[in-house]
């Protein structure tokens, strides 16, 4: 590593304790497989890669305590490592799943794979249960990302996580026992590259807001160094390693490499020693071999694993980088764990399938297959057959003289005979990207509004405490100190900004009472009206009235009160520009927005009562309220569903309960939109769609912590008409809290959410990273693509929505009840992220329309049933499926799209007036049942792929 060792001399600071030569070990046979000739190229020299170090680089002195070496147990290494300094630490566990496990362990561990599972420990699980319980007495949640690499999934392209929803290892005892469940499903492969694993951990470091964490990578050799790569270069593994390792330095990321088998360790010892291009020394080799008494080799081996530590983690802290965030640097996501369902450790995969038997693992390790040569669990070497001996060692599928067509980079194992460099193997294609777009949007997007100037408003609830943001001045005008009162104190800190979505900036706003769990709607003239809240806030009211970025528009508050008490109510805007707010917590009732003082002010609807489950703390919270043509309103709740008149406040029909056992109303959250309404029917028909939702009892198990599996159901009902039925397909997997966003080419976009547990303070686990797509006018079974995850956990108080360009705004999460960072399984998330649909690539511009103008005669809006031209540049002719959209803005929080819709327009003519463009003539749609008047988002969509929408506005007719 760079400097002198604190080791002993004579071992230096690349140490192996026990023999680590390439003399057999007395009494052990030979390797039963045909052993590669390691015949490489020699290695470049790193002395110079990168470059020296910059003269303005910090040169960090060992300065801190020296750890001795005199120990006989895990405890003296522990309490060393304390007195030298290592205050806290996070372990992230990687595992080499490369083909060549397979015969390096002939001298080491007895001719059997270095992953062979037995009644004793193997080499890895020794490894992961030497450091694991080291450190875990440094590890405050003891919480353990684990990911294998080199696999035939993987090979040296990715990573992919133990578990399929990426949860993390409750400690080194639970790496140990999923390790053994993995085992027997995986194919080792390769070629061998640490790159991708050491990304993933900067991404962990990165997602944990800059805490300090420990890489531990398992091997059992070095990294692969291709046939073709010319004398004194890179490989292009290598190029990578050493690449992922400089970048490594710019975290506060230890990485610490067991080697693990009988090497070689060439390229460790390289990697260790010469790179001198980083910002401190962030990398140790160690190499564990066989001959020494257990407990005396579990103290050294520890010791001569961690001994850097101490020193790395006091030069996170004089370089500042501890606790810092970069921003989106690296951003890799892991694969699925593979599921193969039969293990290639060994030629004999009959006998090897045939003789596995799981046992659990041992965390003592004082039955190592290390120190036993009579195990005979699965794992024992058969001889191989000269065929085996034939195949490429890393695909085991291909004869070693091919290169392509095997889906590796060439190695020197697979001869000399290559003409060809391999393809490159390379991940299933991922739909969809992501984009980091802020670091810290000062408060939680528990509530995200789009506004007709671009700009998103964002509000949280102010009883979270102090925010990511600080105000000079309090409301009442009273500056706000430095004083340890004025810090701790709510009233000095943001709860609601503003984002530009052209500068990419925040401003800060002020917000007067608790918005926590409230409600709200956008007036036809573009203001936003928030309703109900928490506490005082419960009847309060607020208007914001959107302006230009840049000015300086902020929260009013209105005059008037609501009757009701609305407390997880949900609004409806109405074809009269009023607002209905429908319950609430304890309230049973809807109300009107302005009040209708001639009718009374607070309607009983007693359906909300019927659906309420005392013992589930609702299950009918935030009912879901739809506009339908006909001017009546859809409610669903928990289960059940009406169709309501709101102007007679009778109930005109119930609709069937959806099928399932579960809710769909909070804290049961699932979520709901219309499926576009469409000029083709004149509008007549609305089909309801509710996805997801959480297990009958969730709340309750949630509390005692048992975290039930979500609802991964969606159903389907056509609410006009007289034929209502529920049509019921699945999800690619369980989700609750998920929000559903329409899309300006029909589809449903599902993101965010949990899989298990419900709504509410730390009631869920499990991150619903990937978003799902949805195309309604599919065959059922066909409709669902899984699109490409986010590395940000996005659980209770998220939101989403659809900005003009295309794409879909996410933010918020936080499952705390207070603003927290640290010590919590999803902390409070202040990251701002675009998702992109992939119909938003630049291949294809040339089916996109572009610069789309909307020519209204320099009037107000569009009156309902009038044309409006359309005006757009297209390089080729429109196709026949050329349409046009018009969608709505939500108001959005708690999973549900207050009044979102999406109508598709009737265009009654398309002609061409120059060279690439086009003049279309829509109308608009026929009343304000329809659509409400307001501010919508027009698209122009062709063949799948939308324009950057314009905003047009529709209006009632003049009185005449």
């Amino acid at each position: 590593m760079g400097g002198k060792s604190s080791k002993r001399s004579t071992t230096g600071r690349y140490a192996s304790y026990g023999s680590s030569s390439n003399s057999g070990y007395p009494g052990y046979a030979q390797s039963p497989y045909t052993q590669p000739t390691y015949n490489c190229p020699p290695p470049p020299s790193y002395q110079t890669y990168g470059g020296p170090p910059p003269e303005s680089r910090k040169r960090l002195e060992r300065k801190f305590s020296k750890i001795d070496d005199d120990y006989n147990s895990l405890e003296q290494v522990t309490d060393a490592l304390a007195r030298a300094g290592l205050e806290s630490s996070n372990l992230i566990v990687g595992i080499d799943f490369t083909k060549s496990n397979e015969w390096t362990g002939t001298r080491s561990f007895h001719r059997k794979s270095l992953h062979h599972i037995g009644d004793g420990q193997n080499p890895y699980e020794q490894a992961i249960s030497i450091i694991g319980r080291t450190l875990s007495k440094f590890d405050e949640d003891n919480l353990i990302p684990c990911y294998g690499f080199g696999d035939a999934s993987t090979h040296d392209q990715e990573v992919f996580s133990f578990y399929p929803d990426e949860k993390f290892c409750n400690g080194f005892e639970e790496v140990l026992g999923r390790y053994r469940e993995l085992v027997p499903q995986l194919r080792l492969a390769g070629p061998t590259s640490f790159a991708p694993v050491i990304e993933m951990a900067i991404t962990i470091v990165e997602q944990s807001g800059g805490q300090y964490h420990v890489l531990l990578i398992i091997a059992d050799g070095q990294v692969t160094r291709s046939i073709d790569t010319v004398n004194g270069q890179l490989s292009p593994q290598e190029k990578r390693t050493v690449e992922a390792i400089v970048k490594a330095s710019q975290y506060p990321l230890s990485i610490v490499l067991v080697g693990v088998g009988d090497g070689p360790w060439d390229m460790m010892r390289e990697f260790d020693d010469n790179i001198p291009a980083r910002a401190f020394d962030n990398f140790q080799a160690n190499i564990m071999s066989k001959n020494m008494d257990l407990s005396r080799k579990e103290a050294e081996f520890a010791l001569s694993a961690l001994m850097e530590i101490p020193s790395q983690y006091k030069a996170t802290l004089e370089l500042n980088i501890l606790g810092a965030r970069r921003g989106n640097e690296i951003d890799r996501i892991p694969l699925h764990p593979p599921q193969y369902g039969a293990a290639s450790f060994g030629t004999s995969k009959t006998s090897q399938n045939s003789s596995y038997r799981p046992s659990a693992p041992s965390s003592s390790g004082h039955n190592s297959a290390f120190g036993s040569g009579h195990n005979s669990a699965v794992g024992s070497s058969h001889p191989a057959s000269s065929a085996d001996n034939q195949l490429c060692p890393i695909c085991i599928t291909n004869p070693k003289d091919m290169a392509f067509g095997c889906g590796h980079q060439t190695c020197c194992e697979c001869g000399q005979d290559l003409q060809a460099k391999a393809v490159l193997h390379h991940s299933a294609e991922r739909k969809g990207t992501w984009k980091l777009l802020l670091n810290n949007t000062g408060v939680v997007g528990v509530q995200m509004v789009l506004t007709h100037w671009n700009t998103v408003i964002l509000l949280d609830r102010s009883g979270s405490g102090r925010s990511g943001y600080q105000l000079r001045h309090r409301l009442n005008g009273t500056r706000c100190k430095g004083t340890r009162g004025d810090l701790s104190d709510p009233t000095c800190y943001v709860h609601s900004v503003e984002y530009s979505i052209s500068n990419n900036t925040i401003r800060r706003l002020n917000i007067m009472s608790d918005t926590f769990s409230s409600s709200g709607s956008i007036l036809s003239d573009g203001r936003i009206i928030e309703s109900g809240g928490f506490g005082d806030a419960s009847t309060r009211i607020h208007y914001f009235g959107p302006c230009k970025s840049g000015d300086s528009c902020d929260w009013s508050l209105g005059k008037k009160h609501l009757s009701a008490k609305r407390w997880y109510a949900s609004s409806q805007i109405l074809p009269d520009d009023r607002i209905i707010v429908v319950g609430g917590r304890g309230s049973f009732t809807y109300e009107f927005i302005p009040k209708m003082s001639t009718n009374g002010n607070v309607f009983h609807l007693s359906f909300l009562q019927q659906t309420n489950d005392g013992n589930e703390d609702g299950n009918n919270l935030y009912p879901i309220v739809h506009l339908s043509v006909d001017g009546k309103l859809f409610i669903f709740a928990n289960r059940d569903s009406i169709l309501f008149n709101y102007k007679q406040n009778r109930v005109v029909k119930k609709f069937p309960r959806i099928p399932g056992i579960g809710s769909r109303s909070y804290p049961s959250t699932g979520s709901s939109v219309i499926l576009p309404l469409d000029q083709k029917d004149g509008f007549r028909k609305v089909e309801v769609m509710i996805c997801g939702g959480a297990a009958s009892g969730a709340n309750a198990a949630a509390r005692q912590g048992t975290f039930l599996t979500g609802l991964n159901s969606c159903g389907r009902m056509v609410i006009t008409g007289n034929n209502h039925k529920w049509k019921m397909e699945n999800m690619p997997g369980p989700r609750l809290m998920n929000d559903m966003v329409l899309l300006p080419t029909g589809h449903v976009l599902i993101i965010n959410g949990a899989k298990r547990g419900c709504a509410g303070w730390r009631n869920a686990a499990g991150p619903a990273l990937e978003p799902y797509l949805y195309n309604p006018k599919k065959t059922l079974g066909r409709r669902f693509t899984v699109l490409k995850s986010t590395k940000i956990a996005r659980m209770f108080h998220s939101s989403a929505i659809l900005v003009p360009d295309g794409s879909v705004l996410v933010a918020g999460s936080n499952p705390n009840n207070q603003y927290t960072y640290r010590n919590a399984s999803h902390p409070t998330e202040l990251r701002l992220q675009a998702f992109i649909p992939d119909y938003m690539g630049k291949e294809y511009n040339h089916q996109r329309p572009h610069n789309v103008s909307i020519d209204i005669n320099g009037t107000e809006g569009v009156a309902y049933g009038n044309e409006f031209l359309v005006r757009f540049l297209l390089e080729s002719k429109p196709s026949k499926y050329l349409s046009f959209s018009a969608y709505a803005p939500p108001f959005t929080t708690h999973s549900l799209s207050m009044n979102q819709r999406l109508l598709k327009l009737r265009s009654t003519r398309i002609i061409s007036d120059a060279k690439g463009w086009w003049n279309a003539t829509v109308e608009a749609p026929p009343s304000a049942n329809v659509a409400p008047s307001g501010f919508y988002l027009l698209s122009v969509v062709n063949e799948g792929i939308p324009s950057i929408s314009e905003w047009i506005k529709f209006i009632q007719p003049a009185s005449t």
